[in-house]
């Protein structure tokens, strides 16, 4: 049945191969019958998915902040190319282990033409730069939009909010010194004058050692270190 075969081709793909009684196969039909699981059952059995479906998303905010000039890259498309993209990436033995994330992400750049791949990086980027010098990843996968998570002490200074591809408002999760989300904000300078002063009373309470101070949108950013390190 299909959830055999499923089992299976993942089998193939982590290079089980030696625990059969078969005699190993050569490189290239490893890596042949990898790129036939990957058509049978989709990019979701790679381990580096995640990757792909970020960089989709980042293709797809482009589309549809600009326009139909910049190309969609399905499954359909992806799976099509893989001998182009993905192969390379196997290793020897080949195994989708070996595709990494950061090089899966700049081989389906690849499939783009290089100036399009660069417009993307500015467009819709991997990262925001926090005022504490720290780069955010974005994650375009989060349910409310392109998100970033920091905590709060990072965003300290933030006067207007941060925005990619033109106009999208990322969403901004802001941590407690526990790594624990104590806001979520598509507005933070409305934040800093509004809800922050209920939440920072109640910082105060449980983190006295953090810096909490009045007036956010204009103290000094820093990674969260405790007033005696300030």
């Amino acid at each position: 049945g299909h959830s055999a075969l499923r089992l299976l081709l993942r089998r193939i793909g982590a290079i089980v191969l030696h625990e059969t009684p078969l005699p190993k196969p050569p490189p290239a039909a490893a890596r042949q019958a990898l790129l036939a699981a990957l058509g049978e059952l989709g990019l979701d059995i790679l381990p580096a998915a995640p990757a792909i479906r970020q960089t989709q998303a980042r293709l797809a905010l482009a589309r549809q902040a600009f326009g139909d000039a910049w190309p969609p890259l399905d499954d359909s498309d992806i799976v099509l190319q893989a001998e182009q993209w993905l192969a390379p990436l196997l290793g020897d033995p080949p195994s989708f282990d070996r595709a990494k994330p950061d090089d899966v992400r700049r081989a389906l750049l690849g499939l783009l033409d290089w100036a399009r791949a660069r417009e993307l990086d500015a467009i819709a980027p991997l990262s925001f730069v926090a005022p504490s010098g720290r780069p955010l990843p974005i994650d375009y996968l989060a349910p409310g939009g392109p998100m970033i998570e920091a905590r709060a002490q990072e965003c300290f200074g933030i006067k207007t909010h941060p925005t990619i591809a033109r106009s999208v408002r990322l969403t901004v999760s802001l941590l407690s010194p526990a790594h624990r989300q104590i806001a979520l904000t598509r507005d933070l300078p409305a934040f800093w004058s509004g809800g922050y002063r209920d939440m920072a009373k109640d910082m105060r309470g449980r983190y006295p050692k953090h810096d909490w101070p009045d007036d956010p949108a204009n103290a000094k950013p820093h990674e969260g270190r405790t007033k005696a390190r300030l």
